[in-house]
């Protein structure tokens, strides 16, 4: 009999009289739950069928650090199980994690800049430091074995028949036990799931700093009791991303901080612990502005589009990307950064940050060490690099400077040094116990801090003033294309209400109320007919419907658990300010849709954690459609619209196979080619015809959609995901 145990963050590991023997599926910091529930990573491991689970947008084949773990910790090979194709994927995302690129841009580098990254990059790959002739290669490290044939752990045969995992031992087949309950196989495919519920956060007048920093993990990799290093930059109240760790967007959440408050991502570097919350905010959020250098991010695609299935022009459709130069200034947000290489085993950005007279340096992972100077002696560097790396960084009045130690890091000894009463040093990248255990051990010289995480401990370097008015209403997408004027009349015409913990903000049925609210502290619980719908968080916004149909209030609307802060806009002003523009048509049409029940399309797959302004601004460019028997809704000429099934029987027919789908079991079903839509890809469906005597749709016009998938790049892999799956599953 063997146990099979889930783990936290994803994954089973299977165990034999307490012994380890595989794990399935290696979702981000896995390995922090082995070395917590067993003292140590396992050897052996099973990449699952799909590298990206669909869901949370995580990697499920993520093999750096349980490889980095068994061959400098335990000075063992790893054993990889995957299909031929993963096999040749997963090397290159290997090589370019541990080995780097083979290039580095000339587009890199501002003018009179000195640095030479290649050689940096072997003098790391070294398994002597003093050596430089015995490097470290890849398959020193892992060995990839084909899923397709049997796999012998000790006396335990691991057999994949079809979509199922089988265990046998001695001829006989094994009885897997998970949670109490027997079972005979475990799948080769799985969902990481839906996310964990969580305490909402009360926040006494949390207003995003005006320059500040929130710490959303301070640890390394390693470390089973702490997050993965990443933080939130604040500049003039938004917010960019550096290094996000996987789940960051689950942080904001948690603290009712809207996702449209996040408006870029700093990528440093591409090892697993600094770019898998990267690709995750890329797919998850909404689209924003990547900062990094050419060699950086074309590393980071050539890392990940074999996962993903895709090419270059997919990442550059997801987000905007500006391209820094080291040692050259560049203003974001209307502050001054100016970035810089690191000393590190990969191509790595840190930089620093000037706005209104106060500095911030931000080292990313660098190697400051009494060995550091080996690379000096060498010629490796020269010694105003040197200089840079060991000293500059003390210049600055906030200092967030990793402290991994080890063979590629920092000493946290070299950030113990006397600062000025208004300096502060914060040890990134290190487990609060090693922080712990040299503060117990030596007398502190100057301000050396451990940051402490969550949006509650934001430092607010520069304070922001309280939301005004006009910022609530600015902040709402939905306004941006309104006049200035009708702007300010809104401002002119509205309030601030509060409203204390489960209190009744608007009672379903009600005629009286036609007033339009924007949340602006905590949060709220939506309920139709007394069935909790939804939540609404910081900037969402309701009451738009009964002042354009002029009939009751569909939902009851309840302050969350902690109260709220509403802005409450008259509703005869809103209605005269939206008059003639496009927002009213928008609108108008949004009530008329809500009339066909599009609530239901939200409760599938399809748009599983999206905000509610998320899903809003969707239900906008939904249309409702009726089709007469043989009609064709798609073809190679006719491929301007996608469509969601509601009620009726079609037929799709792609170039090898021809699937009929029924309402009755497969409803919204989304219909089309939505690679060919976004991303002009060649059409995959042949045509998509009527079955039954008349077929019903929510439809969505192509440019709409493009439109959307700008601002919402999630819509993109949601909807081809879910209906590949179908069309795979199903037909012959």
């Amino acid at each position: 009999m063997l146990e099979v145990i889930k783990l936290p963050r994803g994954g089973y590991v299977i165990t034999s009289e307490g012994k380890l023997v595989v794990q399935i599926g290696i979702p981000p910091e896995t390995i922090k739950d082995t070395i917590k529930l067993f003292g140590e990573a396992l050897q052996y491991y099973i990449v699952p069928k799909r590298l990206i689970d669909t869901t949370s947008f995580l990697n499920t084949a993520e093999i750096e650090f349980p490889v980095y773990y068994n061959y400098f910790v335990k000075k063992r090979k790893t054993f990889i199980l995957c299909a031929k194709e993963q096999e040749n994927i997963l090397k290159v995302l290997f090589k370019e994690s541990l080995i780097g690129p083979e290039k580095i841009e000339e587009d890199d580098f501002g003018s009179n800049v000195e640095c030479d990254i290649q050689s940096e990059m072997l003098f790391f790959r070294r398994k002597d430091q003093k050596n430089k002739n015995d490097l470290f290669e890849t398959e020193n490290s892992v060995e990839f074995i084909n899923i397709e044939k049997d796999l012998f752990i000790e006396d335990i045969k691991i057999t994949r028949i079809g979509e199922e995992i089988f265990f046998f031992r001695n001829n006989k087949q094994e009885e897997l036990v998970f949670e109490g309950k027997k079972l005979d196989s475990l799948p080769y495919d799985f969902s990481l799931g839906l996310k964990k519920p969580f305490d909402r956060k009360k926040l006494e007048n949390f207003t995003f700093p005006r320059f500040g920093f929130t710490c959303l993990g301070s640890s390394n990799g390693f470390d089973p009791e702490g997050t993965t290093s990443g933080f939130i930059l604040w500049i003039n109240g938004k917010g960019i991303f550096i290094d996000p760790p996987a789940g960051a967007f689950n942080e904001l959440e948690k603290n009712n901080i809207p996702i449209s408050s996040i408006v870029g991502i700093i990528l440093t570097h591409c090892h697993a612990d600094h770019d898998a919350g990267t690709l995750q905010s890329m797919l998850r959020g909404n689209k924003v502005r990547i900062y990094t250098t050419k060699t950086i991010w074309k590393s980071f695609k050539t890392k990940y589009k074999g996962l993903l299935n895709v090419d270059d022009n997919f990442f550059d459709s997801l987000c905007e990307t500006s391209f820094v130069k080291v040692h050259k200034d560049i203003n974001i947000e209307n502050a001054i950064f100016r970035f810089h290489y690191a000393l590190h085993s990969i191509p790595t950005i840190g930089f620093t940050v000037e706005f209104e007279n106060k500095t911030l340096f931000y080292s990313s992972d660098t190697f400051v060490s009494e060995r550091t100077k080996l690379l000096l002696d060498e010629g490796i560097i020269s010694k105003e690099r040197y200089n840079f790396t060991m000293n500059y960084f003390k210049n600055f009045d906030y200092i967030l400077h990793e402290a991994g130690g080890g063979i590629i890091h920092t000493d946290i000894s070299f950030l113990d040094f006397e600062t000025r009463k208004d300096q502060y040093v914060y040890a990134f990248h290190c487990p609060e116990k090693d922080y712990l255990n040299y503060t117990n051990s030596h007398g502190l010289k100057g301000n050396l801090l451990y940051p402490k995480q969550g949006v509650e401990n934001t430092v607010s370097i520069i304070s922001q003033k309280r939301l005004s008015k006009f910022d609530v209403i600015t902040s709402v997408k939905l306004f941006l294309d309104l006049p200035l004027r009708n702007i300010k009349n809104l401002e002119y015409n509205s309030e601030f209400e509060e409203y204390g913990p489960g209190e009744t903000i608007i009672e379903e049925g009600d005629t009286k109320n036609k007033d339009f609210y924007i949340i602006t502290e905590g949060y709220i619980n939506l309920f139709t007919s007394g069935k909790l719908y939804k939540e609404y968080l910081v900037f969402d916004f309701f009451g738009e419907s009964a002042i354009l149909t002029k009939k009751g209030r569909s939902a009851t609307i309840i302050a969350g658990e902690n109260g709220c802060k509403v802005l409450r806009i008259d509703g005869q002003s809103f209605l005269e300010n939206i008059k003639d523009t496009k927002l009213h048509d928008k609108l108008k049409h949004l009530a008329e849709i809500r009339s066909k029940d599009t609530w239901d399309i939200f409760l599938t797959k399809y748009f599983e954690d999206f905000t509610p302004s998320m899903k809003l601004y969707f239900e906008m460019i939904l249309n409702y459609e009726e089709y007469q028997k043989g009609t064709i809704i798609w073809s190679n000429e006719n491929n301007q619209k996608g469509f969601f099934l509601i009620e009726g029987r079609i037929i799709i027919e792609t170039k090898n196979k021809k699937i009929i789908i029924s309402s009755d079991n497969t409803k919204y079903l989304f219909l089309g080619d939505i690679k060919n839509i976004l991303l002009s890809t060649d059409n995959t469906i042949k045509e998509i015809k009527i079955l039954s005597e008349k077929a019903t749709f929510f439809s969505v016009a192509k440019e709409d959609i493009k439109n959307y998938f700008y601002d919402y790049p999630i819509i993109l892999p949601r909807l081809s995901y879910y209906t590949e799956i179908i069309i795979d599953k199903n037909g012959n």
